[in-house]
């Protein structure tokens, strides 16, 4: 075809192609039939649906993966089905075919063959990738391994076996269950929370879209904001899945040798479609795709029958419509509008301002001008359903005319001149911008005294919980209302940071008087990282922000460490210890410099003694408690270094008690910790935080005491418990007074049980259980708070045993596994994973004496068969943590050996 043939295609197939097909058909009834027949070709091409866009463009290579038949065995999994191919490989449904849990896995076997081993350098990247992820809206990776010979692979093939999803893509569970505007966003904020989890772990997944985000009913609730559905049902919960294409951004050696394109044009960022930097902007870019198509029911532009190079001008240089502009296009407008339960022109409404902006800052074409982070988009939409302003702004007339300037510099210059006769009015403007600054000045002297002077003189008061919140949260809004006016000077941005960080230490830091809220505590500190992260990248020079940064990376592995994620936090408190060593090491210190890398050394050292690494976490503790101890001699009467000092002294505690060593953990508690407490106390009569400190050391004291057959056990719980029950009267928001109360019922309880008093125990432990259910019903991601409801039931558990009270006590036990392994799932720490193989004995030992007790042979195997699946969770569980163990003999709630004798003799029983 030349030229001019095809210009007359080209323009007869452009007037045709956005018609309906009766008004095609009659343009086109009197063209000449070999044109007709060129454009009829052209505008099947375009209206074709097939989703080749909605793939990876790697899907396309021919080679097969292995065949795996059903009940092939690869490591300890049976396959039972397939149930899906993509761009690597095959993807089976499997269970567990050695009998150490059930549990149905989904395994993925590379695809092999004409890539010279790209595919599988890729396969094993997305396993080390996944096997740093830890986050309840992120597939797990569970295992991996080399099968054996499969039919057209007689040497084997890499296979990982990842946590099995039953879902179904964001974008047709919001539509089957027809969610509002407001729901949609609420479950959309879930997936931001857990691809900025991924980013802050320097991992970018490159390929979001709706088949890669699955949505289920019950679980993890769909996030931050999510609102209450009218019928009750379920809350959704939100998996990420296929981080087999991401990228380390840590790793850019390695990223370079994976040369096969991996993407979907349809949800991929200008750079990729360019073939440029990868970066966590990328992200945000397809997540703010899905946030469109969530929003209207359609992609920001239609790529279907585009050639390559239309598809990047499309998506390189073509601004898309507003989500407002195109709810009212199209036939089925009404049912997409519907489905969001809305007419067209109420959902046009709904969508105008601020989601406009939202969706439209996401998908800027600059990733510098895209939101800074997921948890930046996410907080915006916060933002709009609370009402609140929103950080983002349209495009105002300084950017276009700073980009006009760009491209026209010549024409500019030549107006310059102009200009410049203008200049005489600059003076009144000059005044009102001195007037600005003194109303900046003024505001934030304003918080910084709300924050520093009147803040930290309530701070321990009793009762004042809500006050400071109050306080705090006025402070932060004058800080805010700065920012949001596009305030940005770096001091202004250091001032904001700690603004967040004293309200996170409000919401839910656990080691300080709180509200309970983790969750708000979370993200309060994140974004006091994100701000200090962001000038530090600016100016690595500041002291000041050195020593910030630090705190930040300390203050976030806190809150995090509750929630879990271990190995994370152990990193983050590395580099907080990192970034404070130069200030440490100078010859003449700042105090709070050394005060700071104390804390959080001694928060590491606790992390490894939950591990079970007791000797390198206590070397850690001491060398902490060092540093305080010289610094206390410098400054005896600072509070705040006292209570830091005693902290890092019950960190201690757990690690002895921990690690069985009884007598070194009571003469720690005599020797130190209780005149350190008592002499607080008699300086600050009815301090919190002193008060929580001395239900500690004394149930710390009864604890050792007990152990060790010593007299005055009953007494030192006692005591505890009026302590905790002292600050629930002072203060009933604080948190701290709960957790503190709970803790010593249950060490009560075992007082009354030993004493043979299982009435008084179980009304103790039904207190403390009542209140453990109600912080776990809070917020079922708190690996903390569901270690101790786990705890309790274990104990309600054993005190029915021991009465002999076996029916009963089944239900606690069983409970208490099913509880744990939630916190282990989220937090496999050493102690963790330790208190399972606890709960699995116990169940394990009352379905063994209920076998004897069973009025028939029936019920004999029945509880016999039971008996012996729990044994073999439990020996196996604590066997492995025994293998990671440094005690040489650790206080055991089940004896691991004893547990594999009964084991092995009920197997011999069964035999």
């Amino acid at each position: 075809m030349d030229a001019a043939r095809w210009a007359e295609v080209r323009a007869l197939f452009e007037a045709t192609a956005e018609r309906p097909e009766a008004d095609r058909a009659a343009r086109l009834a009197g063209v000449e039939a070999a044109l007709r027949r060129e454009v009829e070709a052209l505008l099947a091409a375009h209206d074709d649906e097939t989703p080749f866009l909605d793939a990876p463009l790697v899907a396309a290579l021919p080679e097969p993966p292995a065949e795996a038949p059903r009940g092939t065995r690869l490591g300890p999994y049976r396959l039972v089905r397939e149930i899906g191919r993509g761009g690597m490989g095959v993807v089976h449904l499997a269970e567990r075919a050695d009998g150490a849990f059930e549990r149905e896995v989904a395994v993925k076997l590379v695809r092999l063959g004409g890539l010279d081993g790209d595919l599988v350098r890729r396969f094993e990247r997305e396993r080390r990738v996944l096997a740093g992820l830890n986050h309840p809206g992120i597939a797990r990776l569970l295992d991996g391994g080399v099968s054996g010979p499969l039919p057209g692979a007689p040497e084997g093939v890499p296979y990982l076996a990842m946590e099995y999803v039953a879902g179904e893509p964001i974008t047709a569970f919001a539509d089957r269950h027809r969610l509002s505007v407001p729901e949609r966003i609420a479950l959309f904020r879930s997936v931001c929370d857990a691809v900025q989890y991924a980013h802050q772990r320097l991992v970018v997944h490159r390929d979001l879209k709706p088949s890669n985000v699955l949505v289920g009913q019950g679980g993890r609730g769909a996030g931050p904001g999510a609102h209450a559905s009218a019928d009750r049902r379920p809350a959704p919960r939100v998996k990420l899945l296929d981080f087999g294409v991401a990228t380390l951004l840590a790793d850019d050696g390695e990223a370079a040798t994976l040369t096969t394109p991996l993407l979907t044009p349809a949800y991929a960022a200008p750079e990729q479609i360019r073939g440029g930097t990868v970066t966590t902007a990328t992200d945000v870019y397809a997540l703010g795709v899905l946030l469109y198509e969530l929003l209207t029911g359609r992609r920001p532009y239609d790529l279907r029958g585009l050639s390559p190079g239309a598809v990047e001008r499309a998506v390189c240089e073509t601004a898309p419509p507003a989500p407002s502009d195109v709810v009212r296009e199209g036939g089925d407008a009404r049912a997409r509008a519907e489905r969001r339960g809305a007419t067209p022109d109420a959902l046009r409404r709904r969508l105008r301002g601020d989601l406009d902006t939202i969706v439209a800052t996401a998908l800027r074409k600059d990733p510098a001008r895209r939101y800074a982070t997921a948890a930046a988009l996410a907080d915006d939409l916060a933002r709009h359903l609370a009402r609140l302003p929103v950080r983002a702004r349209p495009d105002t007339l300084a950017y276009r005319a700073a980009a006009f300037v760009r491209r026209h510099t010549a024409g500019v210059a030549a107006t310059v001149l102009v200009a410049l006769a203008l200049v005489g009015g600059l003076a009144a403007a000059t005044h009102q911008a001195r007037i600005a600054e003194r109303r900046v000045a003024s505001l934030r002297a304003l918080s910084n005294t709300l924050l520093s002077d009147v803040h930290d003189g309530i701070r321990d008061l009793p009762g004042a919980t809500p006050a400071r919140r109050t306080l705090v949260a006025s402070a932060l809004g004058y800080l805010d209302a700065l920012y949001r006016e596009g305030r940005t000077e770096p001091a202004l941005q250091f001032d904001l940071a700690a603004a967040f960080e004293q309200i996170g230490e409000v919401q839910g830091n656990p080691h300080y008087t709180n509200l309970g809220d983790l969750e708000g505590a979370t993200e309060s500190y994140r974004r006091a990282f994100e701000l200090r992260a962001a000038l530090w990248a600016r100016d690595s020079t500041d002291d000041r922000l050195r020593q910030a940064l630090a705190n930040s990376y300390g203050h976030l592995a806190v809150v995090l460490g509750w929630r879990g994620g271990d190995d994370d936090v152990a990193a983050m408190r590395r580099r907080a210890l990192a970034l404070l060593a130069p200030l440490a090491d100078r010859p003449a210190p700042d105090p709070s410099v050394l005060h700071d890398a104390a804390r959080i050394r001694s928060e590491h050292g606790w992390g490894l003694v939950w591990d079970g690494r007791y000797d390198d976490g206590l070397a850690h503790l001491d060398t902490a408690l060092a540093v305080f101890a010289a610094l206390a001699e410098a400054a005896p009467d600072d509070l705040g270094l006292a209570l830091h000092r005693w902290r890092a002294l019950s960190y201690r505690a757990d690690g002895l008690s921990f690690a069985g060593r009884d007598a070194d953990l009571l003469a720690l508690v005599e020797a130190d910790g209780l005149p350190l407490l008592h002499g607080l106390e008699r300086a600050h009569p009815r301090h919190p935080r002193v008060q929580y400190g001395l239900h500690m050391a004394y149930e710390y004291l009864g604890r050792a005491r007990r152990r060790l057959a010593r007299p005055g056990v009953a007494d030192a719980y006692g005591t505890s418990l009026r302590y905790a029950e002292a600050m629930g009267r002072d203060d009933p928001t604080n948190r701290k007074g709960e957790e503190a109360t709970q803790r010593a019922l249950g060490a009560l309880a075992s007082v009354h049980a030993e004493a043979g008093r299982t009435d008084a125990a179980l009304a103790a432990l039904g207190r403390a259980r009542a209140l453990a259910r109600r912080r776990y019903d809070a917020d079922r991601d708190n690996a903390e708070a569901g270690n101790k409801l786990a705890s309790v039931l274990r104990a309600t558990c054993r005190t029915l045993a021991d009465a002999d009270r076996l029916a009963e006590a089944l239900g606690p036990c069983e409970a208490s596994a099913e509880v744990q392994r939630g916190v282990v799932e989220r937090s496999a720490s050493g102690v963790s994973r330790g208190n399972l193989g606890a709960a699995y004995g116990h169940t394990a030992r009352i379905h063994r004496a209920l076998a004897g007790r069973a009025p028939d042979e029936a019920g004999r195997r029945a509880h016999r068969a039971e008996a012996l699946r729990w044994y073999r969770l439990g020996t196996t569980t604590l066997a492995a943590v025994q293998a990671e163990t440094d005690a040489a003999d650790p206080a055991w709630e089940v004896d691991p050996d004893a547990l594999r004798a009964e084991y092995a003799a009920l197997r011999a029983e069964a035999d």
